[in-house]
This record gives structure tokens, sequence and C-alpha cells, in this order.
């Protein structure tokens, strides 16, 4: 097996290196952008209209701060920031493990986790949900100890339950696995185990967090509202179809279980991991997106679970069926490290073409209005178009996501005049606020229930923003992007 742990090693260190090398996706430019926003005095939930829980904003302030203060690139120091958990929260993972489970076990499941977090998705890396994943594996891993009756020093009980109350607190639909990891707990520990410190911590960090929001963030609860209502038609995927996708996974998960549960020494984890899995798995058919980075907390999960059931059986001395779910992991995790690197460069071409135009849009931002905040609509060019340019953003939405709720009710002859109006007003606030230099109109969206809208048509629809682009002058196009700059910008600065 130490071979095998190497090569996960060395796997999970490619991935930690192709990092750097990859675009920042663009829910992560965007929420750091927010972030550097409300350290610049702007009003989460009032100027900035975003529908995500506030912690992701304050833990990406940090890097946000520090870029400020230092003049280091935020990008890099988000980016060092998140590998610096993935290093910590693994050793923490290991160092637990190791007291309930043999020593090789405990390193081959926590270095194919590593892995798995690093090469599942790397152009989602600092997503909300592999950051998530990363923090309550100390915590899935402690479970395990106490239902092995092993003790755990307080201080890194304390410790793992901080890592999992702050990692579940980044969405609501992550506290499934909190309630898997305290039922797996309960049925093997007994009811009194809920009284251990880990959980005490996590579940307070929790309760304190929603009194903090309730508290300081009152306004996030009406776009919350909002955001309940008409998000569902952003990108929707049909729950039946991410169930299907969900009941592979969870097979697979099932398929590691029975064959961890073989093993004595593995029986206090199995049901830890699995349960999460399959936890984590409803998560995302709730969600009801399917979007890449969803799915990355469940690969985790599912890759630990086969890399504990791998290690167990092959540790176990059982012919033949030891060397089966090894190899079958190995060739996964070389599967997904060649997919990791083979795909860099095509997602910088992807960024290149529709819906990015990234170095289309660049030149033009450098050129013709340099410094100068842009209004995108659609989200596509204005993330990471910000973030790799002097550009800034000009909206208090992070996309018009509530766009396609609006047209596809208007459709169905719903009364839509609500919504209608509130999203013009708020365009007409930000160009008369925000004063942006470059406006970036889609002429022919093809996504997100928007096929055929005309955006330009929706704008002159209403008086006041009508009148306000009255003050922009057509510069130029970009493949199906109509490029609108302020009149009273010199061409060239």
């Amino acid at each position: 097996m130490r071979a095998l742990t190497i090569a996960a090693l060395a796997t999970a260190a490619i991935g930690a290196a192709g990092v750097f090398r990859h675009p920042l996706h663009v829910d992560v430019g965007y929420l750091l952008d927010v972030a550097q926003r409300v350290l610049n005095g702007e009003r989460l939930y009032v100027d900035i209209l975003e529908p995500n829980p506030p912690l992701v904003v304050y833990l990406m302030a940090v890097p946000a701060g520090v870029a400020g203060l230092t003049g280091a690139d935020p990008v890099a120091l988000l980016r060092v920031a998140a590998l610096a958990a993935c290093v910590a929260s693994p050793v923490a993972s290991w160092w637990i493990g190791r007291r309930y489970l043999p020593p090789t076990v405990a390193a081959f499941t926590v270095a194919v986790a590593t892995a798995a977090t690093l090469v599942a998705e790397p152009g989602e890396f600092a997503q909300r949900d592999g950051l998530m994943i990363v923090l309550l594996m100390p915590y899935v891993f402690a479970a395990g100890a106490r239902r092995a009756a092993r003790p755990i020093p307080r201080a890194v009980a304390i410790g793992g339950g901080v890592a999992a109350g702050l990692g579940i607190a980044l969405k609501p639909y992550f506290l499934l696995a909190l309630v898997a990891v305290e039922l797996c707990v309960a049925a093997g520990a007994g009811a009194r185990s809920l009284r251990r410190a880990e959980a005490i911590t996590a579940w307070g960090i929790l309760v304190l967090y929603a009194v903090f929001v309730f508290a300081i963030h009152r306004e996030y609860f009406a776009v919350a509202a909002l955001a309940a209502e008409h998000y569902r038609y952003f990108a929707p995927i049909a729950r039946a179809d991410l169930a299907a996708l969900g009941a592979v996974i969870a097979l697979i998960s099932a398929w590691g279980f029975l064959l961890a549960w073989a093993s004595p020494s593995s029986r206090p984890l199995a049901p830890v991991l699995f349960s999460v899995s399959l936890a984590l798995i409803l998560s995302v058919v709730l969600q009801g997106k399917g979007f890449p980075y969803h799915w990355v907390p469940t690969y985790v999960a599912t890759a630990a679970m086969l890399a504990l059931a791998a290690a167990a059986t092959a540790t176990s001395g059982r012919w033949p069926h030891r060397a089966v779910p090894a190899v079958l992991l190995t060739g996964a995790l070389a599967a997904f490290s060649w997919r990791a690197h083979a795909t860099v460069d095509a997602a910088w071409q992807r960024l290149e073409g529709y819906p990015y135009y990234l170095s289309g849009f660049a030149r033009i931002v450098e050129s013709a209005a340099p410094g100068e905040p842009v209004f995108s609509f659609w989200v596509a060019p204005g993330f990471p178009l910000v973030t790799y340019s002097s550009a800034s953003w000009g909206s208090s939405f992070s996309s018009h996501w509530l766009l396609p709720s609006m047209r596809q009710r208007a459709l169905r002859g719903e009364d839509v005049s609500s919504v209608r109006r509130f999203v013009l007003d708020a365009i007409a606030k930000d160009l008369a606020e925000r004063d942006p230099g470059l406006l970036l109109v889609d002429l022919r969206p093809r996504y997100n229930n928007l096929v055929g809208f005309d955006f330009l048509a929706f704008m002159r629809s209403d008086r006041v923003v009508a009148a306000h682009l009255e003050r922009y002058e057509e510069l130029t196009r970009v493949g199906e992007f109509l490029v609108l700059r302020r009149s009273d910008i010199d061409v060239v600065r």
C-alpha cells in the first residue's frame, strides 16, 4: 500500500501545481470581487444583491484584504489559502484516523481523498463545495474514532468542530452531511456521543452564525426569498436526471462500503463515509443544478470510501479480492489526473470563445475604457473578465439570474410585472450610480431559458433605462456580443 499511497500523494501534488495554471472559475472570481467591494464599503444584500449566505464573502475577504494591504495578487493568495486548507485537513484526518485504523489504511484513504479533491474538477478550485468537503473530512475521521471508542484530544476535537461548522455553513444544503455524520455516530456509539466536543462546537458555530446573519445581515432573507422563488429557473436540470447520476455514484460507494465492512478494522469509518456520500448526493439533487462543482464533495467522499475498501481489503490478506479495488482505484486516479491536466489549456481556449471572449473583451477594456466599470447583459463576459483585467463590476447582481424566471413565466401567461419592475429598477439604479464605461450585450443568448431573448428591447422598454442608454454608442462587436461605450470616454487613454 505504501507505493499506492505515494502515487496518490503524487497525484495530489500534480493537481495542486495545476491549480495555478488554470483560470479562476467564474463564481469564485465574482465572490472574490464581492469581498473586495465589501471591504471598500459596499453593503452586502443592499448594494450587492448576492443570493449566497455571507460566510463565503467573509472568507474571501481574507485574501482580498491581505492583497489590498500588500499589493499581492488576490487570486494567488486565495489559491494559496485554499491549498493550505487542502494540506492541513489531510494531516489532521490522518492523525485522527491512525488512532483506530491501521496506519497504512489511514494514510492511503487520506491520500486518495486529497488527490480526488485536487483533480476532480480543477477548473472549480476554491468553490464552496470543494472547500466544504476539505473542512469536513477531519470531522468525518473523528466520527470514526468515536464509533471505535477511541479518545481524541479536546483541542483536536474542537478544531475539527470549528472547521466542520464553517464548512457546513457555506451552504444550507450541506447540513445534510452533518446530520448524516451525527446519525452514524449515534448508531455506533450511542446517543451520548451527540454531546462530544466536536459536535457541540460544530452545531454551536451554526447557531451563532444564524444569529449573526439575522442580527447583521437581516436584508439577506429578502434576497434569499427572491432567490427561492426565481433561481430554480436559472440553468435547471431535471432532478430525475440528477438522481440517475447520483444513483450510479451511490452504487459505487455501496460497493466500497460492502468491501470495507468485511474488514473489522475499517468498520468504524466505513458507515460514516458511506452516509456522507449519500447525503451529499441528495444535496446535489435538491439543488437542482448539477453544476460540476456540486458533485466534487460526492466524488471525494466516494473516492475515500473506495480507498478505505481497497486498503482494508489489501491488508487483510484475502486474495484475489484484495487487488481488485486497489487496481481500479489506481486507474481512476490516473484518469482523473490525466483529465485534470489535459483540460487546462482547453479551459483557457473556452474562455476565448462564447460565452466568455476573455482576450477580446480584455483588449477592449484596456484600450477603450481602462479602469471603468463594465456591465454585461449576461454573466459570461463579466467574469472572469473583471478578474483578469483592470475593469470593475458595474452591477449589483452577479448575473441577471431573475430573467430566466421572468421569461419562462411570461411565456406561460403568468403575471411577471413585479419581477420585471424589480429588474428594470435595479438596472436603472446601477447605470445611474455605478456609471459603467462599457455595456456588453449578448445579442443571441443560447442558454438559461433565454434563447431568443432581446436584451436591448427589454432595456429600452423602460423609459428611465432607455434614457441612460442614450449616453452610450456602439464601439464594436465581439462574437455575439455588442459592446457599447459611454460617449464621454476618450477612445484611447
